[in-house]
């Protein structure tokens, strides 16, 4: 069901694009680009250079319930997981149990216990991420002057969004009170699995100790009032950091831009790459930021460069 949507999403934001695209001034675009003053070009690559350094304190605060990690070996890992995520389908989904392996691999501790750090990390991106989503929607709805057509086509998908979201977290809750015990036998007729565990119960009994290992230390990174405060705190700031890396692309090509508008497109595009079924959120996550640029009054040309040079810092880490 989500890869339908996700296809659905794709095809309506890519005839958007070509809608934007057909009135494009390619002169107009080699000019801006001839006159970019690569200060501010590099205060771009630096500010997001500065958000994964950021990114990565935090990522020591969760796994310090597990171990002391050394700081640029844990960098490296993070980086590790940014490229498998950037090349998985679903952008943020390929990452983490790579970090988990380079992390066990080090340390010599179940990779499940690092799974759950990990996931925690990612629990402290997800919630300050929804709650700028939401803010973003609604500047863009009440605030800012465009077409309504934009408006309601935005607004579909943001519903959309939230309805699977919120499907999903009610799937996951029922499973998670269902009782799988009967599974057990049915898995253990692969042969791939037979070769592993002698009977139906030592299977049992090992998923079973890799959940309570996975909750124990996801509760441990989680529950900790002080480690939760500075997490969402480094959240939020990485969030701002991260815009601001395109504010000061606008501010390379000489445009006067509200900081405002770079963090609701940043958003809404990231949404949408997010939800997209290609790897990384390629084409989607540009296309998005494009359209939501051009709906503000952005000249097309400048939103056509600012989205395409915002990506190309992304991919560039």
């Amino acid at each position: 069901m989500k890869k339908r949507w996700g296809i659905i999403l794709t095809i309506v934001v890519l005839l958007l694009l070509i809608y934007v695209l057909k009135d494009l001034d390619f002169i107009e675009i080699s000019n801006l680009l001839k006159d970019m003053n690569l200060f501010y070009f590099a205060l771009a690559l630096l500010s997001y250079f500065a958000s994964i350094i950021l990114w990565n304190f935090r990522f020591q605060i969760c796994v310090s319930s597990l171990v002391k990690g050394n700081y640029w070996f844990l960098l490296n890992v993070l980086f590790a997981g940014i490229f498998f995520n950037a090349i998985t389908p679903t952008k943020g989904t390929g990452g983490e149990p790579v970090r988990a392996y380079f992390l066990s691999k080090k340390y010599k501790i179940s990779k499940t216990k690092f799974f759950g750090t990990i996931v925690a990390d990612k629990v402290f991106h997800l919630i300050v991420f929804i709650v700028f989503v939401i803010l973003s929607a609604l500047f863009l709805f009440i605030f800012l002057n465009i077409h309504p057509n934009l408006k309601i086509i935005f607004g579909l998908f943001l519903v959309l969004f939230f309805i699977l979201a919120f499907t999903k977290i009610i799937l996951a809750w029922k499973k998670i009170k269902f009782n799988p015990d009967y599974l057990f036998p049915y898995l253990y007729k692969y042969h791939f699995i037979k070769k592993y565990f002698k009977s139906p119960e030592q299977l049992k009994n090992y998923i079973n100790k890799k959940v309570k290992q996975f909750k124990d230390s996801f509760k441990d990174s989680i529950a900790d009032k002080s480690k939760f405060f500075w997490n969402i705190l480094l959240s939020i700031i990485i969030w701002l950091v991260t815009c601001l890396s395109s504010y000061f692309i606008f501010l390379a090509l000489n445009a006067k831009v509200s900081f405002l508008a770079v963090i609701i497109a940043f958003t809404i595009s990231t949404l949408m790459g997010d939800i997209a079924p290609v790897p990384g959120g390629i084409a989607i996550t540009e296309s998005t930021m494009f359209v939501i640029y051009s709906a503000m009054g952005i000249e097309a040309s400048l939103a056509a460069i600012v989205a395409l040079l915002s990506r190309a810092v992304y991919y560039f880490f």
